[in-house]
C-alpha cells in the first residue's frame, strides 16, 4: 500500500468527523479503491458504516500526522465535542459532547463522559493524563452509551486503543524539538518472542522550559511557570495464545510527570476612581482593578503572570496493568477483563494570581481502582449478541488546602465507589435490508464518603493534619436500568439511515472541595438523560471519492450536578447540587473526500441550541440561570484540514498540511457571566514534511496556533456582583517544531 492510501485510510474520521466512519478512499493507478476502517463500538469488529451510532474514529496514524499530543488536540477536530482546563494546561481536562460535561474540578467526582484505555474504564481524571503515545486509534462515541459501556457515560464515551504485538519485528523511534526548548522521545518495538507469543513495549519522554514569565517582585518567587521537568511513560504489552481459540494478553503502564502548574491570567473588575463594576469590554481592556486590594496587574498576555511562590509544582504518577483472555466457546466468544489502576497527584497554584501572599491553593488526590468484566456473544447470519457482567470499585484520598490562609485552611475527603452491572445487547437482521437492535443494562451504585472534615488551620496536603472544624461521612445509593434502541437501514450499498433511542445514567456525588461549614457538605443525585437521533452514513465514489456522515438528536438532560463556590466571611466555599435539567437540539456533520489526486479535504460542522431549564428563581452562585446556555457549549463550531502530496519518485514523497479549528462564543458556568466567556476564535496548524521512497524515514516542521490566537481554557469569577476580580486559564500561544521519524 503506498503511503497516500496509508494516510487516507489513518484519516478515515479523522479530520472529518463525519468519514470518520467506515472507510477510506485511495486513488491507485487511477483508479478509485475502497478500504474499510474497522472498528469495535459494539464489543465486536463493525465498518464504521455498519454501526447506528454517531462517532467518529481516528487512526494513530491520523493522530500523528496532525501533530496531535492531548485529547484536546483530537476533540478540536470532532464536531460538537470540546474540552476545558480548569486547573490550567497542566491539569486535567474536562470533556463536553454535545453540551453535556462534568461541572465539578475535585478528581473525586467522575466525568460525563466516560474515558476507556484498551477498553478499561479510568475513574478519575487525573489517570487520563499521558495516554496519546503508540495508539492504534481512538473512538469517540457521541451521546449516551448506557448499555454495552455504561459506565457514567451520558455524554458518551472515549476510547483510547494502544497498538497491539505484531508477528514479524517491526519498530520506530522519533524525536522531536521546538519552542521554549521542548524536546520529546517516543519510540517502540514489536515482534515475537517464540512461535505463540509477542511482545510490545512502547515509551515516551518529553520535557519544555517554562512558558510564562513572573513579572512579580516577590524575592525568591519562581521566574517561569509552565515548563515540564520530565514526562515519561512506558507501557509493556504481552500476547500469547494458548491454543487455536484462545488468546491472553497482559499489559503493564507506568506514567510520571513532574513540572510547574501554568498560571492564571488576572482582570480585575472595579473602577479604580468609584469602586463601582466596571463593563465587561473595560475589564478586558485591563483598565479596572481588584478594589479589595487594589492591584492592578495586566491579564491580557498570556506569557506575563505575576505570582508569590517559589515554586508551583504538579506531580502525577500512575501505574497499573490489565489482563485480558479471549476465547471460543463453540459457536460463542469469551472474553474477561480483569484491571487495576492507581494515580497519586499533587498540585499547587497561586488562585489569586499575584505577588501577594494571598491564595495559594493545593490540591492532592490518590486514587486507587479494579475492575472486572466478564462478555459472551455471539451470532448466526440474522443475529448478533452480547451479553456480560461488570464491577467496579475505587478509592479515593483527596485533599485540598490554602496554606497561606488561616495557617492551613482546607477540608480532606475519604471516599469508596463501588459498581456492579449487567447487561445484553442483540441485533437482528430482518427483510430489506432493515436491522433492528436493543440493549439495556442494569446498574447498582453506592457510594460512601467515610471521612470527610474541614481543617481550620495547620493543614497539610496529602494529610490529615490540622485542626478540625468537624468531621462527618455520607452515603449515597442509586440503581438504574439504561437501555438503546435502534433500527437502521442499509438503502443502498455503503450507505446506512438509522434512529434510535438511547438512555443514559451517571452516579450521584458530594461536595469534597473545601465545604467550609459540615452544611456545605452536600450531594447531588444521579444525572439521566435521553437522546432521540436520526442519521445517515456512508460513501460515495462517482464524481467525487468522499465519505460522509449526519446525525440530527434531541437530548433530555435531567438533574445536572454543579458545584459552585461561595464566599463566606472572606473565605471561598463550595456547594454541590442539582442545579437545572436541560434541552439540547443539535447536528453534526462531517465529510472526507478527494477531489483530485494528491489532495485530500476534510470538513466537520456541528450545531448546538441548548438552554437550562430551571425554575423560575433557581439559582448558580446566586445567579438566575434558567433560560441559560450550557457550559462550553457553542452554537456553531467548525473544523477542517487541507493535506496535498507531491510525488518526488524516487525520492519520495513531500506534503503539506493545514488544519483548523473555530468555535463560537462559549460560557464556562451555568451562571453565563459576562467575565467568564471564551469569543469565538479559530486555531491553525500547519505541517510540512517529507518521506522517503520506502517509507522509513519521515522528516517534518510544523507550526500550531499559527496566528498565535490568544484564547481562554477556563475562567473562575468568584463574586460576579463584587468588583474584585476573574481569573482565566490561557490557551498555549503559537508553537514550532522538528520532528524525525525512523521506522523499521
Amino acid at each position: 500500500m503506498n503511503f497516500r492510501k496509508k494516510y487516507l485510510c489513518a484519516m478515515i474520521g479523522s479530520v472529518s468527523t463525519l468519514t470518520f466512519d467506515s472507510s477510506v478512499i485511495a486513488a491507485e493507478g487511477g483508479s478509485r479503491a475502497l478500504e474499510e476502517v474497522v472498528v469495535t463500538a459494539q464489543h465486536r469488529e463493525q465498518s464504521i458504516l455498519d454501526v447506528p451510532i454517531s462517532m467518529t474514529a481516528l487512526s494513530g496514524e491520523a493522530m500523528e500526522q496532525m501533530g496531535m499530543e492531548t485529547p484536546i488536540d483530537v476533540f478540536a477536530q470532532t464536531p460538537n465535542v470540546t474540552a476545558q482546563l480548569p486547573t490550567s494546561g497542566t491539569g486535567f481536562p474536562i470533556f463536553n459532547i454535545r453540551g453535556v460535561t462534568l461541572l465539578d474540578f475535585t478528581d473525586t467526582n467522575e466525568a460525563s463522559v466516560a474515558v476507556y484505555v484498551d477498553e478499561v474504564y479510568l475513574g478519575s481524571p487525573a489517570i487520563q493524563n499521558g495516554q496519546l503515545y503508540d495508539l492504534d486509534r481512538v473512538e469517540i462515541l457521541r451521546g449516551p452509551q448506557g448499555t454495552l459501556y455504561g459506565r457514567n457515560s451520558t455524554g458518551g464515551v472515549v476510547q483510547f486503543y494502544s497498538r497491539r504485538p505484531t508477528d514479524e519485528l517491526e519498530g520506530y523511534i522519533e524525536g522531536t524539538i521546538g519552542s521554549y526548548g521542548a524536546k520529546t522521545v517516543e519510540g517502540a518495538i514489536s515482534g515475537p518472542l517464540g512461535d505463540s507469543v509477542r511482545g510490545r513495549v512502547a515509551v515516551f519522554s518529553n520535557s519544555r522550559d517554562g512558558w510564562q514569565d513572573n513579572v512579580g517582585n516577590v524575592p525568591g518567587a519562581s521566574k517561569d511557570f509552565g515548563d515540564i521537568d520530565t514526562n515519561e511513560a512506558i507501557r509493556l504489552t504481552l500476547e500469547s495464545d494458548l491454543s487455536d481459540t484462545v488468546m491472553v494478553t497482559g499489559n503493564l503502564h507506568y506514567g510520571n510527570y513532574e513540572g510547574e502548574t501554568d498560571q492564571r491570567g488576572f482582570y480585575g473588575k472595579g473602577d479604580p476612581a468609584t469602586g463601582e463594576l466596571c463593563s465587561i469590554d473595560r475589564i478586558m481592556a485591563s483598565q479596572c482593578i481588584d478594589y479589595s486590594t487594589g492591584r492592578t496587574q495586566r491579564g491580557d498576555d498570556p506569557e506575563e503572570v505575576m505570582s508569590d511562590l517559589a515554586k508551583s509544582p504538579i506531580e502525577n504518577e500512575n501505574y497499573g496493568g490489565w489482563l485480558k483472555l479471549d476465547g471460543a466457546l463453540g459457536d460463542m466468544n469469551f472474553t474477561s477483563i480483569t484491571s487495576y489502576d492507581t494515580v497519586d497527584k499533587y498540585q499547587i497554584l497561586d488562585a489569586d494570581n499575584s505577588d501577594a501572599e494571598l491564595y495559594a491553593l493545593e490540591f492532592y488526590i490518590d486514587h486507587e481502582q479494579f475492575s472486572q468484566e466478564f462478555r459472551l456473544g455471539g451470532g448466526t447470519d440474522t443475529l448478533d449478541w452480547i451479553t456480560g457482567l461488570y464491577y467496579y470499585e475505587d478509592s479515593r484520598f483527596f485533599t485540598v488546602t490554602f496554606p497561606q490562609l488561616g495557617n492551613g485552611y482546607g477540608s480532606f475527603a475519604e471516599q469508596e465507589v463501588e459498581t456492579t452491572a449487567a447487561f445484553a445487547q442483540a441485533t437482528y437482521q430482518l427483510p430489506h435490508n432493515f436491522s433492528v437492535t436493543a440493549g439495556i443494562r442494569y446498574t447498582q451504585d453506592s457510594r460512601d464518603l467515610s471521612e470527610i472534615a474541614s481543617i481550620l488551620a495547620n493543614g497539610q496536603a496529602g494529610t490529615k493534619q490540622g485542626i478540625q472544624g468537624y468531621n462527618v461521612s455520607r452515603s449515597l445509593d442509586a440503581s438504574k436500568t439504561t437501555w438503546r434502541l435502534a433500527l437502521d437501514w442499509a438503502f443502498a450499498e455503503d450507505q446506512l439511515l438509522y434512529s434510535s433511542i438511547s438512555t443514559g445514567f451517571k452516579s450521584g456525588a458530594f461536595n469534597t472541595l473545601y465545604p467550609g461549614a459540615e452544611t456545605n457538605v452536600t450531594k447531588a443525585d444521579p444525572e439521566e438523560i435521553t437522546v432521540y437521533e436520526v442519521g445517515v452514513k456512508g460513501r460515495l465514489i462517482d464524481a467525487v471519492a468522499m465519505t460522509y456522515n449526519v446525525a440530527a438528536f434531541y437530548t433530555d438532560y435531567q438533574n445536572v450536578q454543579a458545584q459552585g463556590t461561595v464566599i463566606i466571611d472572606d473565605t471561598p466555599q463550595s456547594v454541590m447540587a442539582n442545579v437545572s435539567d436541560a434541552e439540547i437540539w443539535g447536528m453534526e456533520a462531517d465529510l472526507l473526500m478527494e477531489p483530485v489526486s494528491g489532495l485530500t479535504l476534510t470538513l466537520g460542522v456541528g450545531y448546538l441550541d441548548a438552554e437550562y431549564v430551571a425554575g423560575s428563581n433557581d439559582t448558580f452562585n446566586g445567579q438566575l440561570i434558567n433560560g441559560n446556555r450550557p457550559v462550553m457549549t457553542p452554537e456553531l463550531n467548525v473544523s477542517g484540514s487541507a493535506r496535498y502530496e507531491m510525488d518526488l519518485d524516487k525520492a519520495g514523497y513531500a506534503y503539506a498540511m493545514a488544519d483548523f479549528n473555530w468555535a463560537d462564543d462559549v460560557f464556562f458556568g451555568p451562571d453565563n457571566l459576562a467575565t467568564e466567556t471564551q469569543e469565538a476564535y479559530a486555531i491553525f496548524n500547519f505541517h510540512l514534511g517529507w518521506v522517503n521512497a520506502s517509507e522509513s524515514v519521515k522528516i517534518e516542521a510544523f507550526a500550531k496556533n499559527l496566528t498565535d490566537e490568544d484564547y481562554f481554557t477556563h475562567a473562575v469569577d468568584p463574586s460576579a456582583a463584587a468588583p474584585t476580580q476573574v481569573s482565566y486559564t490561557w490557551g498555549m500561544p503559537r508553537t514550532w517544531g522538528l520532528q524525525a521519524k525512523y521506522s523499521f
